[in-house]
């Protein structure tokens, strides 16, 4: 049951995050906002408040009652959509889209602290598997549901502001089912109630660990962000699909690769876990950015049915590597300092996901001959990051132990 809870209120942030990406076309010409400034609702609104907040968050999950922690941020979903129904302010678009973006990495920080004290470390890659198809399928319920609401009120002035709400009734259910969650007992704990100053010398005493999956895991993201970004444009240019079949090879890549890849990560991370301890388990993570490097062909070969399955491939590799990087934080990183661990993560990606990888791809696109070039670039990105990341799991595998757990 607590899985099931926990897996719930994973899908139902991600809905939240996603429920505006249907909408924001009808958004755009009802308050005659720019492109400009839908990115920005759509991106930096959302990063910032993460950057600034997810710290003193992941402080939070470590040393108070994580089942209220929960209730609070669905508490944040809903007030972030409903501001954004009601208001015709850009300024207050901006402030509720910063409080479902800081909402939404926080409740997946509380639910992986969660999922450490409620299973054993062999077991947590498949709680983690679970807790991330339901994520996919929060997402993959926003588009659907968000189209097909959308159409319904198309009689009245504003109809997506009715159709936020709509969306936003089911999150009330979810923040009452968050006070039947259970708090489960904290374990792996190896100091209790620590000062900062204390939290600061033992950060510092496992930096070597941290710093490789950080590494990793932040390169990784920097990739999946790149693909995301730039794989729609690179098969529209290179083979020159009409939009409505390149959408549909990009919905069935990312919606193949968000179930396969929890689920072979998952699988994976816990039989490493138990057969070969976490060196095992970081090995395998290494063996993975490895052979992301060929599935980076996807955006250079010259046939499409081969570069939709080196699409799909290279995605569920990185989502595979995202959860088993997750599993492993949970077993090398003492509870104390898990939310901390994942709130700096999460620093660390975002900036360089949102920020410095589409730049990298159009950057290099443009040194090497313009936008005719951009699957090139998308290639050449995506190998040398993937490498760069199968180097840092592979430095960190001589700071873990080899111990079967």
């Amino acid at each position: 049951m607590q899985l099931g809870l926990l897996t719930v209120v994973a899908a139902a942030t991600t809905y939240s995050r996603f429920i505006l990406s249907p909408l924001q076309e009808a958004v755009r010409l009802s308050m005659r906002l720019s492109d400009n400034q839908i990115a920005v609702l759509q991106g930096p609104a959302m990063a910032l408040p993460l950057a600034l907040g997810v710290l003193p968050l992941g402080i939070a999950v470590d040393r108070y009652s994580r089942q209220c922690l929960l209730v609070l941020f669905v508490g944040l979903c809903i007030a972030g959509n409903l501001i954004t129904a009601l208001t015709s302010s850009f300024a207050l678009l901006c402030l509720a889209r910063g409080l479902i973006g800081l909402a939404v990495p926080a409740t997946a920080i509380t639910v992986l602290s969660m999922l450490a004290d409620l299973y054993p470390p062999e077991a947590r890659g498949r709680a983690l598997m679970v807790t991330a198809i339901g994520q996919v399928a929060g997402m993959s319920i926003a588009f659907a549901l968000g189209g097909n609401l959308l159409g319904r009120w198309d009689s009245e002035p504003t109809p997506w502001r009715w159709t936020l709400l709509a969306l936003t009734a089911p999150l009330v259910l979810v923040m009452v089912l968050m006070w039947v969650v259970r708090e489960p007992a904290r374990t792996g704990v190896s100091v209790a109630s620590p000062r900062t100053r204390g939290v600061i010398r033992e950060l510092w005493a496992h930096r070597a660990p941290v710093l490789s999956l950080l590494a990793g895991g932040s390169l990784v993201a920097m990739v999946d962000t790149a693909v995301e970004i730039w794989a729609t444009p690179t098969f529209s240019r290179t083979f020159e699909l009409p939009p409505d079949r390149i959408g549909a090879l990009m919905a069935t890549s990312f919606l193949v690769s968000g179930i396969v890849g929890p689920v072979a990560g998952g699988t994976l991370s816990d039989r490493c876990l138990r057969t070969g301890g976490p060196k095992r388990a970081i090995t395998a993570l290494s063996i993975l950015a490895l052979l992301s490097v060929p599935a980076s062909l996807f955006s250079v070969v010259t046939g499409v049915t081969m570069a939709s399955l080196l699409l799909a491939a290279f995605v569920t590799m990185g989502s595979a590597i995202s959860v088993m990087t997750a599993a492993l934080y949970t077993v090398v990183v003492p509870n104390e300092l898990r939310g901390l661990c994942m709130g700096i993560s999460s620093v660390v990606a975002v900036p360089l996901s949102l920020g410095l990888a589409p730049l990298a791809v159009s950057g290099l696109s443009g040194a090497i001959g313009g936008p005719g070039q951009i699957g090139v670039a998308l290639t050449i990105v995506c190998m040398l990051i993937s490498v760069l990341g199968a180097v840092a799991f592979r430095v960190g595998k001589q700071y873990l132990s080899s111990a079967a757990l």
